[in-house]
């Protein structure tokens, strides 16, 4: 790295520091809202200013005796928190958030049948399958400007977006996600599109025949062999209640 922008990271790594000290924001869009404010107001050779955040998520220690630990903590999960926050000097925000890594699986209500065949398809038809994944999704904000309580839209997308999952018959995993984008522009008006990617994570019954036992769905092995790497894109048309999506 030359040494001029070793010199710019560094001091705008600090800024980002010095900012977090002085700002009292709970969420990673507000965040990266003073951050890219405090950039734009402090360096007038810059025009424009993208901030990308991630955030995981931990929380206090709860001991054998239910007592919630003040100063100890775990990650509880894998899932990611993601934001990118854009602003032009003389333009409005740009808001995109989401998250990703947030692995989920049901054991039923799962079919995948009457999909297109064609002369070297191979892979079975199935009424009764495990559906796992591990979901990223991105929704972009109408007005990034706005006054947004982004903490209770993030809880409230991925509550919609979980109950979708576990309460869906699903015929595949478009279908799961095509359903659940459409539930969450029903019902969260802030934001004007989501993006969902939702890998197939393949777990196959194993074959205990040799063994003189039949496996009715019961015992399954993860496999990392290729697998659909599905993705869908719902915007809010300019037609209320309707949508546009790309699968």
């Amino acid at each position: 790295m030359e040494v001029n922008k070793l010199w710019k990271f560094l001091q705008y790594n600090h800024e980002v520091y010095y900012l977090a000290q002085r700002t009292s924001t709970k969420s990673i869009e507000d965040f990266g809202k003073h951050l890219v404010n405090y950039l734009l107001e402090h360096h007038s050779q810059i025009s424009t200013v993208y901030v990308d955040i991630e955030s995981k998520a931990w929380s206090h220690i709860v001991t054998s005796n239910k007592v919630r630990h003040p100063t100890s903590f775990i990650q509880t999960s894998n899932e990611v928190q993601l934001t990118t926050v854009k602003r032009s000097r003389h333009g409005s925000f740009s808001i995109v958030s989401g998250l990703k890594d947030l692995k989920i699986m049901k054991t039923a209500n799962s079919s995948f049948v009457n999909f297109y065949r064609g002369s070297l398809t191979t892979l079975t038809e199935s009424t009764d399958r495990l559906f796992g994944t591990s979901v990223q999704a991105l929704w972009t904000y109408e007005d990034g400007s706005a006054l947004i309580d982004f903490d209770q839209t993030r809880q409230q997308i991925r509550s919609l977006m979980i109950d979708v999952f576990a309460e869906h018959e699903s015929e595949s995993v478009q279908h799961t996600l095509y359903d659940m984008g459409k539930l969450i522009l029903n019902n969260v008006k802030s934001i004007s599109k989501i993006h969902f990617t939702m890998p197939n994570l393949h777990c196959l019954p194993v074959d205990l025949t040799r063994f003189g036992e039949e496996n009715i769905n019961e015992i399954f092995m993860p496999i990392d062999e290729p697998h659909g790497y599905v993705q869908c894109a719902l915007t809010r048309s300019s037609s209320k209640g309707s949508f546009l999506s790309k699968i």
